[in-house]
Parts: structure tokens; C-alpha cells; sequence
């Protein structure tokens, strides 16, 4: 019996089994090695409620959701708020650059734009919409639509920011990039739209992308649910809207606890038979009522003795916070933003600070600002800074390194400790410094430039910025020999050997003799003052220019050095020929972004154009050129007023390769593809490649002479054994063969002198046309002086003439004799002149009272005019032209009598100087005209002549007669 029931047990037991296995996936899960399943308590099986959770996605949220959701519930417009004002208000600092003149240029810059609110805008629609763009209304000359030209921008006049919403990406255009012209997709943005189409309810237009700065809410996969968040990033609620619902009905809930916190109870003798009767329940129903009333009205209860009760009866709710407390711990969790902020409470528990919360917090922040914020800023500036270069507001576009500012901001006691361990560690340095210096380790001068540099040193780690040859100028190098010869060049030693191979030195040791007469070769192996013997010295100093105010240098031939005051913004360009191939890359610096352009680069101090074009080709394409080949120089760039030194290499060493981060894609191209590329090409270059055509065509011999546009042979016959200058022809004045300054042409100086004598009736001699040009070149840089001494030193002027030596007065006032003889001699503009000027109130009414009445007025002193109103906003922005207490003057006049110093002066318009005795007659008042943001009263002027004597001359603003 037992045996049967055993095997009858087996037989069930496999029978179970097979039935298991047949139901499989249905009425159990599939096999899984980390999970369970148990048929007695039902776990893991379709009876288990836990396995009837299944994930949905979220359906899709209309934009008009959205927006109402936004307008009406307070705690989700704080979510999407709060991150984007936090971001943005601690501002940023440019780590790369401590110029106060460039800071407070994008600073100002920014200020007009107002980017803290726009980028606050952007940010929240980016985060309530998932996306956004800032349109920037920039003045390059091109239309909206159009790929932003770099080498053209004016200015930026304004932002607007727009949500995904009204905005249609145009997806055909998304991997339309072509790496023969990167410009068009903004650099390497493969994967985004060219263009986006903007429909808002006041009208619709299509924008390019390179003049859009992109807000995207994170990134989702490419196979997103919704198609529209792939590109954008997901809206905030998607996410959060479910853990809202929650918070705001457990606050909700708990108010309405408060009617469910006390409960009455009547009781009433034979309740249920009263209950039974036909009008038991009427009868029941009108006693409470009678006891409800008598409470509500009388504040008191009746009921009989006998039978009936009355009581209250109350309900507890001490977990009615918990469940309040993890729905608002939820939401933060989603939202990445502390309690104390969304909800503004303070931390709970025993020694809880927060400190955690913020920490996380902050983190939060920056995320955001490295995401949306960082890259969109960069571009922003790098778009300031050109239109700024253009407008010779800055020298140049600087490194653009955003580094943003603390987001704690210390209390004042913090703040006081801080400075305390700051100065004791400051204090700490100084004494090690002092033991050093008395040990006689480092010289105090070494400390006081440090210091000057940057305001802190440290002692243990300053000797290391010096290289070894500058603390031990006089030690061999290892394994080397001590060299004999003391005064020895340093381009004879070391590494500078490789420069002057093939260079002749004796050549260069000569004598160098009178003007004209500067050697022909390049000059890599000419001592340095230090290096030069006391006889070699003092014959320098007699062939030197008495001009204190500048030194003339003399013309650079082939690869000469120039490492002069007045020519360390020189710069040079590498045409590296292979196979008939040039070697092209796409430059990734903020200046000239995305543009195609070869070696080359800035002349750093000590160094000879050829060495600088040899550094360039080593750090921006990783190649050792093995000879260099001067072409020329190129035309001067007209937002830099640089001429670059040209060179060509056709046999290096090396695979080209980009290793510092400044090119991109080094390929060889051929002429004919390069044509193909201009609006692409880096203009330098492109003037570069122009060259070498024009070499290869036989138009120029970068060996006999020295080609080009701005040269004297280009275009005709050239002056045989000379570079520069013309052939002498019948009836023609002699070319210029005096000395030139300034990185100006011989050509120059060569067509001054034939305009300047045609004029004058007579040829003038080359010392005559030298001090004409250098002075009217050099008055735009020292133009303070000159002016004051052409106005006697009088007026406005008395306080300049005061900071001034006799040998200054003497320099400036020879110099505005010979520019107003340059003036007189000159060819005439014939265009329409502006000129700007602030004033206080006083002497603004006492102007434009004498200037109105209908007299004539001149100036009393030489005078700078332009030709646009570029020049007019840099003067009112430069005098706090916005201040209410200036009084801003625009005079506007035909010029008669004035003249163009563009060809000879280092300006990016056309400046037109008027002589002092210039005299002036108001035809016309504009007192609402404006430029720009700034508001002046306009003057039209028609010029009436010269007074030959300017010594009554009542002069006007600024003149010493005023």
C-alpha cells in the first residue's frame, strides 16, 4: 500500500513538472538566473500583483500644455526658473586674458546686448520646451540666411531669443557638410541643421545656423520615441510631471485631513428599532439636525438624560508628514534641486547643515553650464572680439578661455578668514624670499617683476620659468665645448646655426654705410646691440635717426630681422608646395574660425621673419622646412594693418600633422581647388596663393625684385640691381632712395615724392620726403603731442604742453610743421568728412552760440576726420559718450582742403587730416541726429579757406583762442 502511494506520489510529482514546463512564460516567468519563482506563495508568477507592472512611455505633450502648465502652476514654473537664474547670475571671468582694456570692452559689449537675461531666457525655454536659440543680429553685410562672413563683421547689434516651439529645423541639411568648405556648418557641427525656420505669431524668417547659439536640453538616443526631442533634448515635464501630481496632491490633502480630524458620534437609545418604524428615520434625521443647529448657533448641546449620548472622537495623523516629506524628496531627487531651495525649508535632523544638498546643487549648475551655456558664450565672444577688431576697438581676438565665477559667495566672516590665511601665506613667502635674497639666490629685481606679472610669486618654483641658457648664459650645454669667442652672435650658436646656414656672416660685419646702402641678404647673422665691440657700437649710434619719438628701421630684404619696437606686429605666411600641391588647413582659433588657411603667424621679438615662418610651419603643421624661399610681402591686411613677410618651402621634413590645436585637416590641395574655396579661405592666404600665381605666371622674380601689389616694380619694369622703386622715365620725378620706417614700401615713400613734387613745382629731396611720411605716419600714433604743439600749447592743450621736455616739444613741433607741409603738397580729398567731439554744457553752449551766428570758426590745430560712423562711435563709447553730462558733436563737411593719410599711416579707414588754418561756416543744425545708441547735435559745415595767419584764430573746441 505504501508502495503504490509512493509511486502514485512520482507520478503526480512528474506530471506537475510536465505541466511547469508546458507553461512556461504563461503561467510562470521564463527562466531567468537571478530570479525566483515559488508556487506556494505565488511569487514570480502571473498571481504575483508586482509582475503586473509593465513601463509606458510617456505620450506626447503638446506645446499649448506645456506653456499653460508654465503660466499656472507656481512649483513648476520654479523648476524650470530657478536652475537658469542660478547659472547665469555669478557672471564669468576670461582666464585667458588681464587686460582691464579688453575686459571692459566685452563687459560693456555684453552689457548692450543684455546676454544675462537673454541667456536666462534661453535656458528656461530650453528646459520647458527642451530647446532654443538665440538669434544674433549681426552686421557682416550678408542677410540672415547667409553663412556669417568673419572677415566682414561690424558689429552686433542685437539677440532674440526663440523656443522649439516656433521652430523648424530644416533636416535635409543636417549631414549636407562638406569638408571643402567647413564654414558653412559652423566648423565641425556635423549632425545639426544649416538652417532653422522661425514661425512667431509677428512673423516668420529663415536663419543660418552660424548666427544662432543653440540651447539643447541634454541629448537623447537616436531611435527617441519622439523624433522632435532627438535633436532638441526632452522637456523637464515629461519627466517630473507625475512626481508634481504627487507632491501637490499630499499638501493638498493634508489641509482637507483637517475636516476628518474631529468626528461627532450620537448615540441614541433603541437606535435601530426608531430605525424600523415607518417615520423612525425622518424623526432620527430632524434630532440631529436640532443638536447640529443648537451647536452651530448656541455653541451647546442637549439630549435627553436617559437614551442619548453625544461624544467626539479624534483621529491621529502622524504619518501624514512622512508621506508629505517623500513625495517633496522625490521631486528633488528628479529635479536635482535641494529642499531648501524648491521648497524653502530648512534641512531636518540633528546636525544636518545641508552642506551635502548644495554641493549636489551646485554640481547641478555647473553641468548646465558646461552644456548649454560655456560653448554658446565662447561663440558669442568670438563674434564681440572680431566686430571689435574691425573696429580697432582691440588689437586682436585674445584666447577665449570662459572660466565661470564661484557659485558660493562667502560671508563677510568667511571672507575675513580667507584673507587672513592669504596674507599669512603671502607673509610666509616674503620671508622665504628675504632669506633667499640675502643668501644672494635671487636678485630683488627678479622678485619685483615677478610681482609686477602677477601679483603673487612663489619662491620654490620661479627659477623655473627661466630656461638654462638664461641663468647660466656662459655654460656649455652637455657634452658641448666652451666657446672662445665672447661677443659671439647668438644666431652663430646652438640652435640658431640651422637659421643662418648657407647665410654669409662676413657680408653683415661690414661696415653698413649711409641710407641706401643696407645689405641685400638676409640679415639672421647681424649682431645684437650686447654682442656688438664698442667701435662696432658707437658707429651704430651715428648711422642711427635723431627722432626720439620713433626709430626708423630700415628696409627688411629676404628673411631680415625685424625684431624692432615698431615691427613686432609684423607677421609672416608659409606656402608649403608639394607635387604641385599647397598644403591647406581649417583653422580652429576664434579668429578666422573654420577657414582655410596655411602656416604662418605673428613674429615673436628676436626673431627674423624667416625664423618665425620656420616656428610656424613646426608648431601649427608638425614639419622642419629644409629651405625657405622668400616671394615678397604680401598687401597690407586692412583689419590689422600687418604686411606679411611670404615665403615658399618645397622640400621639408616631417608628415604634416596638426599638433597644437590650431589647424585642422591638413591636406595638399591644388591651385584650381583652393580657387574653388575662396569665400572659404583665410584672407592672408588667399592673398598668399594670389602671390605665388603671380609668380608662377613671371609677373614678379622673388629673386631680382620684389613684386606684388604695393611694391615699386609691380606692374612695370623695375630699377635694375635694386628692389623696390621704378625705372626711371622721361619727364618722371627720380625715385625715393632715402631710408623708410614705419613697414612702409620704398614704393611709398617713391609715389609720395612724385605726388608731393608735381605739386610743389619743384623735385624734393629725399630727406624732405622722408620727415613728411615718418611725421604723418607717426602722428597716428603720438598724435597727443603733435596736436598740442599745433596749438601752441594753449587751451585744453596747456596741461599736455606742462607733461612735455623741451626735447619732446621740440620732436612734436617739428613734426607738425612737416605735416601740414605734407598737408599743403598733397593731392586733395574730394569726399564728405566727419569729425566727433564731447563737450561739457558750458562749453558746448558757448560752441554752437559762436558756431551758429554765422562767422566762420577753424579748429586752431591739426585735425583728424573720418570717412564713416565707425570711428564716430569709438569716440563718443572711448569719452563716456553716453553720459548725461556730455554733450556729444558731430561735424560733418565736404572736404576742400583736406587730405587722405591712408597709404602712409597705420589706420583701417580713411583718416583725412585738416590743417589748422582750415576755416569753417554752419550751413545746417541736426539737433536730435544720432549714431548708433549715441544722441549729438549735428553740424553741417561747408569750409570756406585758409587763414593764412592762425594766430587770431578763435579755434573752437579743444584750440587754444576758445
Amino acid at each position: 500500500m505504501d508502495d503504490r502511494r509512493k509511486d502514485q506520489a512520482e507520478r503526480i510529482v512528474k506530471r506537475y513538472a510536465h505541466l511547469i514546463e508546458m507553461q512556461t512564460g504563461k503561467a510562470v516567468r521564463p527562466y531567468r538566473a537571478d530570479g525566483y519563482v515559488n508556487m506556494m506563495n505565488k511569487y514570480g508568477t502571473s498571481k504575483d500583483t508586482t509582475e503586473g507592472y509593465r513601463f509606458r512611455a510617456e505620450p506626447v505633450v503638446p506645446d499649448e500644455l506645456l506653456t499653460m502648465y508654465y503660466e499656472g502652476n507656481g512649483l513648476f514654473a520654479k523648476i524650470i526658473d530657478t536652475p537658469a537664474e542660478e547659472a547665469i547670475k555669478h557672471g564669468f571671468t576670461l582666464e585667458s586674458t588681464k587686460d582691464q582694456k579688453i575686459e571692459d570692452f566685452y563687459t560693456e559689449a555684453l552689457d548692450e546686448l543684455d546676454w544675462e537675461e537673454t541667456a536666462m531666457t534661453a535656458i528656461r525655454w530650453a528646459r520647458l520646451f527642451g530647446g532654443s536659440i538665440a538669434v544674433m543680429m549681426i552686421n557682416d553685410g550678408r542677410g540672415i540666411d547667409e553663412p556669417l562672413d568673419w572677415r566682414n563683421i561690424r558689429s552686433i547689434d542685437d539677440i532674440r531669443v526663440y523656443d522649439r516651439s516656433v521652430i523648424q529645423p530644416d533636416y535635409q541639411s543636417m549631414f549636407s557638410y562638406d569638408p571643402r568648405d567647413p564654414f558653412r556648418t559652423r566648423g565641425s557641427r556635423l549632425g545639426m541643421p544649416e538652417f532653422y525656420h522661425v514661425t512667431s505669431r509677428t512673423g516668420s524668417f529663415t536663419v543660418h545656423d552660424s548666427r544662432c547659439l543653440v540651447f539643447q536640453n541634454g541629448i537623447l538616443p537616436e531611435n527617441t520615441t519622439n523624433s522632435i526631442y532627438q535633436l532638441w533634448g526632452i522637456p523637464e515635464y515629461v519627466r517630473i510631471n507625475r512626481a508634481i501630481r504627487d507632491a501637490e496632491v499630499a499638501h493638498g490633502s493634508a489641509t482637507k485631513l483637517l475636516d476628518r480630524s474631529v468626528q461627532a458620534v450620537y448615540k441614541m437609545k433603541d437606535l435601530a428599532a426608531e430605525l424600523a418604524t415607518e417615520e423612525g428615520e425622518d424623526r432620527v434625521l430632524r434630532r440631529l439636525q436640532t443638536i447640529d443647529m443648537a451647536r452651530g448657533l448656541l455653541n451647546s448641546i442637549t439630549i435627553d438624560s436617559e437614551g442619548e449620548d453625544y461624544d467626539f472622537r479624534q483621529f491621529q495623523f502622524s504619518g501624514v508628514s512622512d508621506v508629505i516629506d517623500s513625495t517633496c524628496n522625490f521631486l528633488s531627487a528628479l529635479t536635482s534641486i535641494p529642499q531648501t531651495i524648491l521648497f524653502g525649508r530648512s534641512p531636518a535632523g540633528m546636525n544636518a547643515t545641508g552642506d551635502a544638498d548644495l554641493e549636489n546643487w551646485y554640481n547641478y549648475l555647473e553641468r548646465i553650464q558646461k552644456r548649454m551655456v560655456k560653448k554658446n558664450l565662447r561663440y558669442l565672444l568670438s563674434v564681440i572680439f572680431q566686430a571689435g577688431v574691425r573696429t580697432g576697438e582691440v588689437d586682436e581676438v585674445p584666447k577665449i578661455k570662459v572660466e565661470f565665477n564661484p557659485l558660493w559667495s562667502l560671508s563677510d566672516t568667511e571672507q575675513a578668514d580667507l584673507d587672513q590665511k592669504r596674507a599669512q601665506t603671502q607673509f610666509t613667502r616674503a620671508q622665504t624670499a628675504q632669506l633667499y635674497i640675502d643668501k644672494q639666490v635671487i636678485d630683488p629685481s627678479e622678485v619685483r617683476a615677478k610681482l609686477a606679472d602677477s601679483e603673487e610669486f612663489d619662491v620654490e618654483n620661479m627659477l623655473d620659468e627661466y630656461d638654462d641658457e638664461d641663468l647660466f648664459p656662459d655654460e656649455p650645454a652637455e657634452g658641448g665645448q666652451v666657446s672662445g669667442d665672447v661677443g659671439q652672435s647668438i644666431f652663430e650658436q646652438g640652435q640658431f646655426a640651422d637659421y643662418a646656414e648657407g647665410t654669409s656672416t662676413e657680408e653683415h660685419k661690414k661696415d653698413p654705410g649711409g641710407d641706401g646702402e643696407a645689405p641685400a641678404a638676409a640679415p639672421a647673422a647681424t649682431k645684437l646691440p650686447q654682442d656688438m665691440s664698442d667701435e662696432e657700437r658707437q658707429q651704430s649710434v651715428a648711422n642711427a635717426p635723431q627722432n626720439r619719438a620713433k626709430a626708423s628701421v630700415q628696409d627688411v630684404k629676404g628673411d631680415g630681422n625685424t625684431s624692432t619696437p615698431e615691427d613686432t606686429k609684423a607677421c609672416v605666411g608659409v606656402l608649403v608646395v608639394s607635387q604641385g600641391k599647397v598644403l591647406s588647413g581649417t583653422r580652429k582659433t576664434e579668429f578666422g574660425h573654420g577657414l582655410i588657411c596655411g602656416p604662418g603667424g605673428h613674429i615673436k621679438e628676436g626673431e627674423s621673419p624667416k625664423q618665425a615662418a620656420f616656428r610656424e610651419a613646426e608648431e601649427e603643421f608638425g614639419i622642419s622646412p629644409k629651405e625657405l624661399i622668400p616671394l615678397g610681402r604680401g598687401p597690407v591686411e586692412p583689419d590689422t594693418g600687418i604686411q606679411p613677410y611670404i615665403f615658399l618651402c618645397t622640400e621639408y621634413e616631417g608628415e604634416p600633422n596638426c599638433v597644437d590645436g590650431e589647424m585642422a585637416d591638413p591636406q595638399f590641395r591644388t591651385l584650381e581647388e583652393i580657387e574653388l574655396l575662396t569665400p572659404s579661405l583665410f584672407q592672408p592666404f588667399a592673398d598668399d596663393v594670389k602671390l605665388l600665381k603671380a609668380t608662377l605666371r613671371g609677373e614678379c622674380d622673388p629673386f631680382e625684385e620684389d613684386g606684388g601689389p604695393g611694391s615699386g616694380n609691380f606692374g612695370h619694369e623695375g630699377r635694375k640691381g635694386e628692389i623696390g622703386g621704378s625705372e626711371e622715365r622721361e619727364g618722371n620725378t627720380s625715385p625715393y632712395n632715402g631710408e623708410t620706417s614705419h613697414g612702409l614700401e620704398r614704393g611709398v615713400y617713391s609715389a609720395k615724392k612724385s605726388e608731393w613734387s608735381k605739386n610743389a613745382g619743384r623735385e624734393l629731396s629725399d630727406r624732405e620726403v622722408q620727415e613728411m611720411v615718418d611725421a604723418t605716419s607717426d602722428y597716428t600714433r603720438n598724435y597727443k603731442d603733435v596736436v598740442a604743439a599745433s596749438a601752441g600749447y594753449s587751451g585744453v592743450y596747456a596741461t599736455r604742453g606742462s607733461l612735455m621736455d623741451s626735447e619732446e616739444k621740440a620732436t612734436a613741433e617739428k613734426n607738425a610743421a612737416a605735416i601740414e607741409k605734407a598737408i599743403s603738397l598733397s593731392d586733395k580729398y574730394a569726399g564728405t568728412t566727419k569729425r566727433a567731439m564731447t563737450m561739457d554744457k558750458d562749453t558746448f553752449d558757448k560752441f554752437v552760440a559762436e558756431a551758429s551766428g554765422g562767422s566762420t570758426f577753424g579748429l586752431g590745430h591739426l585735425s583728424s576726420w573720418s570717412t564713416g560712423d565707425d570711428a564716430i562711435k569709438r569716440v563718443f563709447r572711448s569719452r563716456d559718450g553716453d553720459d548725461p553730462n556730455s554733450y556729444n558733436v558731430v561735424l560733418e563737411c565736404k572736404s576742400k582742403s583736406g587730405v587722405s593719410i591712408k597709404d602712409v599711416a597705420d589706420v583701417d579707414m580713411d583718416e583725412v587730416l585738416y590743417s589748422k588754418k582750415a576755416r569753417f561756416k554752419v550751413l545746417d543744425t541736426d539737433p536730435d541726429y544720432s549714431v548708433g545708441k549715441y544722441k549729438a547735435v549735428k553740424l553741417t559745415l561747408e569750409e570756406v579757406g585758409n587763414r593764412g595767419d592762425s594766430s587770431d584764430l578763435d579755434g573752437g573746441p579743444g584750440s587754444g583762442n576758445f
